[in-house]
């Protein structure tokens, strides 16, 4: 919390998905090392996970609130509050002692901790900063439960004016983001993956304006698993905070600093109160529930399922969250409340859930054939199309009543899903497809195995392409897994399930494909490789005639040419490997 006390704002979001329930292990044995996609925090299963729990005041031991730097606090609010997070507000060079015990008592307790570097100036403190943490990431670059938060608060550097204006958040980011991007990389330096928290403009407000200007790491690139700070007061923050509307709070803009975030990098919420942003100081001691409210329901629990810790752990200020010893204060009974809604901390992300498609619950007898754009569930760049009618097909239309489904590359994570009931056991699946403007591979799962690939190639005109894909009898979810998609892809009008595919003129076998060779052409010193148009080949090794693997790596379908140049005469082996197994093909080289 700021030492003037003015604060940011909170966030919260409601994830589309399916809510996993908790067990009776610790968070940490339940969700591990965290990771970041796009928006979103994740755990180990792949899931957004939201992390709820405590801020500790300020580690001066000469302040109030240092007292509860214990473990029995620490106990109790795992205990008695339900935390599965708490943040050690570190004000650096003091109080380390009861930092570290709070620390311990949470790897003990196997809860996740924030250390927070607790300072407004921390790009003043730069090379500090680094022999902190480079020293925290050397001792927690194994412990999943640490997390690094590198700059608490940054108001305004740069001389940027202490305004609240986008400007003057702006001038103090570029002033800062250096130290960001040295501090981060010094953690990495130490081979520490741990979540890192990066701090925003103005009380880690202006997340908007960090999401748009990431720091990069030294090969040019946003660093991974990184999130970044938003702080809110609820009677100071928000269009329809008490001190916004009676005076005395902000221009009530904190939350569209905020949803200009979203979804452009993960937000963490490191810190936020029920109160006035000086924490309930010189007689601006509203509690402002209402507004604290409105925070949760529109973000904090909203999309993003955002992570948060409330200010403070202490008993001396309206936004402690005791009135003295453990008893819950006002404001603590609001974040109590919060934290015992519910015990839910896991939900099944969007991509992996799907939304609903035009078929809903509806299940499908194989062995048959179904139209495409009859599926379940989906994600991405997939939809029900009816078929132009200069492309319809006039020779194998079945049963699609000239619908499809159009695929392309605009989202990389898109698939569809069917709800299969299988009578009797198929070998073969059958696509019918028209790629004119592009091409890509279909990855089927079923019941989330791979059983194999589909490539479809470019064309003019309708193809019904065959596959051996295996399905045995009984219930099963059919998914297809749209992968290198290019141009504006490709449509497909039907599938089908079979032991015995019905040949149209156009009918093209897979596995025709998939095991055609390459082309060797032997030159002096060295031979070049061409790819057939589709092929499967996922790795190669390039073999000496005394059986040493001189050179290999892993490939795809679109590489269409090899060369391996400067090599010694005699017998060379190439060996490709696909989903099938692998080949060699084998090649005299003149010498050097």
């Amino acid at each position: 919390m700021s030492i003037n006390w003015h604060k940011g704002l909170l966030a919260a979001a409601l994830i589309f998905g399916t809510l996993t329930s908790i067990s009776a292990q610790t968070p940490v044995a339940r969700h591990g090392a965290l990771t970041t996609s796009d928006g979103y925090l994740l755990n180990k299963n792949g899931n957004i996970v939201q992390l709820r729990g405590m801020s500790f005041y300020w580690s001066r031991p000469d302040w109030p609130g240092y007292s509860y730097y214990n473990k029995a606090t620490l106990d109790f609010l795992v205990d008695s509050w339900k935390c599965n997070m708490v943040r050690v507000a570190y004000a650096p060079g003091q109080g380390w002692d009861g930092v570290k015990a709070v620390i311990d008592a949470a790897i003990a307790k196997g809860i996740y901790v924030i250390i927070d570097w607790h300072s407004h100036t921390a790009q003043n403190e730069e090379q500090q900063s680094i022999t902190f943490f480079k020293e925290q990431a050397r001792t927690y670059k194994n412990t999943p439960n640490v997390i690094f938060e590198i700059f608490n608060e940054p108001i305004t550097a740069g001389g940027a004016s202490e305004d609240g204006t986008l400007d003057n958040a702006l001038k103090t980011w570029g002033a800062i983001k250096g130290y960001m991007k040295n501090v981060t990389q010094a953690i990495r330096s130490e081979g520490a993956n741990n979540l890192v928290i990066i701090g925003t403009p103005y009380y880690a407000q202006f997340v908007n304006v960090a999401a748009a200007d990431q720091p990069k790491d030294n090969s040019g690139k946003p660093f991974s698993n990184v999130a970044y700070a938003f702080h809110f007061y609820a009677a100071s923050h928000g269009a329809e905070a008490y001190y916004v509307k009676n005076g005395n709070g902000t221009g009530g803009m904190e939350a569209e600093y905020l949803k200009a975030g979203l979804g452009k990098v993960p937000v963490f919420v490191t810190e936020w109160g029920t109160t006035h942003s000086n924490g309930g100081r010189d007689g601006m001691n509203y509690i402002d529930g209402t507004n604290t409210n409105w925070w949760f329901n529109n973000y904090i629990n909203g999309k993003y399922k955002l992570s948060w810790a409330n200010w403070s752990v202490s008993s001396h200020e309206t936004s402690s969250c005791f009135s003295g010893g453990t008893s819950a204060s006002q404001s603590g009974q609001i974040v109590q409340n919060l934290l015992k809604a519910t015990n839910v901390d896991e939900y099944e992300p969007e991509w992996k859930a799907g939304l609903a498609g035009p078929a809903a619950d509806s299940t499908f007898t194989m062995p048959n054939t179904l139209p495409a754009s009859s599926f379940n569930k989906y994600y991405g760049s997939v939809s029900a199309a009816n078929v132009s009618f200069i492309n319809r097909d006039n020779a194998d239309v079945r049963n699609a009543k000239n619908k499809c489904i159009n695929v392309t590359s605009l989202i990389s994570e898109t698939w569809n899903s069917y709800k299969i009931n299988s009578t009797s056991a198929t070998s073969k699946l059958v696509l019918r497809c028209l790629a004119k403007e592009g091409d890509g591979t279909v990855e089927v799962y079923v019941d989330n195995t791979k059983a194999g690939e589909v490539k479809i190639p470019k064309n003019t005109s309708w193809n019904s392409i065959i596959t051996n894909i295996s399905v045995s009898a009984g219930q099963h979810v059919l998914k297809f897994r749209y992968t290198y998609t290019t141009g504006s892809g490709y449509s497909i009008e039907w599938l089908e399930l079979t032991n015995n595919p019905v040949n149209t003129e156009r009918a093209v076998y897979q596995h025709r494909i998939n095991n055609a060779d390459p082309v060797i052409s032997v030159r002096p010193a060295g031979f070049k490789v061409v790819f057939p148009y589709s092929h499967a080949f996922k790795a190669y090794s390039l073999i000496g005639a005394n059986g040493r693997v001189v050179k290999s790596g892993s490939m795809n379908e679109h590489c269409s040419e090899m060369n391996f140049d400067d090599l010694p005469g005699g017998m060379w082996l190439l060996k490709l490997d696909n989903i099938n197994g692998s080949k060699l093909f084998k090649t005299i080289v003149n010498g050097r």
